[in-house]
């Protein structure tokens, strides 16, 4: 009887993060809408939906900053509109810390996409691309 091969996992990958493969974000970043991070999309698109009004009132940019400061604080909170969202703390095992370039403070997004979109990774296959930062940089299986 003939055993079954098993792939064996990717988690020393440069390209795995959280159980998922960053490879196709990573050849063509930010070509696929669906793994855009949903609070990032709302946030960006009342940001720019403020900025087309401004201009149609002629606001100059000072007193659009101010407007927009005040607009920001009336808008629902990031995480607000997404049942996924999971706010970093400080730090985790990981080493992943809120002390990051994110636009939210979600532990899932990722240069504007939220990881738990991406595919999930299947383990090593022809892609691997052996990581120093294995378990910090690229990603924690914790």
């Amino acid at each position: 009887m003939a055993g079954q091969v098993q792939r064996l996992p990717g988690i020393h990958c440069a390209f795995y993060r959280l159980g998922h493969c960053l490879y196709e974000e990573h050849v063509n970043p930010g070509d696929n809408d669906e793994w855009a991070c949903s609070e990032v999309t709302r946030f960006m698109r009342e940001y720019d939906e403020f900025i087309d009004r401004a201009d149609r009132f002629s606001l100059d940019d000072d007193k659009a900053t101010r407007l927009w400061e005040g607009y920001v604080d009336e808008l629902p909170p990031a995480g607000a509109m997404c049942s996924a969202y999971n706010p970093v703390c400080c730090s985790d095992e990981c080493g992943q810390s809120s002390d990051n370039d994110n636009l939210t403070d979600c532990y899932y997004e990722l240069n504007l996409i939220c990881v738990i979109k991406l595919p999930v990774c299947a383990g090593v296959c022809r892609r691997y691309k052996h990581s120093q930062n294995a378990g910090t940089a690229a990603g924690c299986s914790k």
